[in-house]
């Protein structure tokens, strides 16, 4: 996400009080520019690496705990931290205001390294043999459409739009599904 075409949206979304017009053009950049790769047959493929909270911290912890893996820890994962939720909802925001069918947001459950390489492989798989089709440049929303409605996403981090359904993430207990053998992971 740091360093990509949607690091201007992430940083207006993460101000305290974002421009709503600036938030908007963002989005539509990012809609915009993704329609001209798709219409020019590049595919894009999106993932959004999705760990709870609780994993996030436990993961931090076991890296920081190891002298070995300890580099690996930089200042962003703890700034995220402490931020967690409000930094999820912002990702929940961008992603629903850039999703499209043509170039959708997949969101990987990551808690579990094996369960993270196999769904990355699925969802970059699955796109490579999709065949795309030229869209149209996308409208974003209409301009009267209410930017963030009371109670909307911001609210609601748990909330991730993903392919016309909502996920919600904390809900599911990736691993123990995955232990019990109940839930296909991806």
């Amino acid at each position: 996400m740091f360093g990509s075409w949607y690091r201007d949206l992430f940083e207006e979304l993460a101000q305290k009080t974002p421009d709503e017009g600036r938030v908007r053009a963002l989005a539509q950049e990012v809609r915009e520019f993704e329609s001209v790769l798709t219409h020019n047959g590049v595919q894009v493929v999106k993932l959004w690496f999705h760990m709870s909270k609780k994993g996030q911290e436990e993961r931090v912890d076991a890296l920081l705990a190891n002298p070995d893996t300890s580099w690996q820890v930089n200042p962003l994962d703890l700034e995220v931290r402490k931020k967690f939720d409000r930094a999820r909802a912002i990702g929940a925001l961008a992603m629903t205001l850039t999703h499209d069918k043509y170039s959708p947001w997949v969101v990987i459950p990551s808690a579990d390294d094996n369960t993270r390489h196999i769904c990355t492989g699925q969802a970059v798989l699955s796109t490579l043999r999709r065949h795309p089709r030229p869209p149209v440049i996308p409208s974003l929303v209409a301009d009267d459409t209410p930017f963030l409605p009371e109670g909307a996403v911001l609210t609601n981090p748990d909330a991730i739009a993903n392919n016309g359904r909502v996920l919600s993430l904390d809900a599911i207990d990736y691993t123990a599904k995955l232990k019990k053998g109940t839930m296909n992971p991806c």
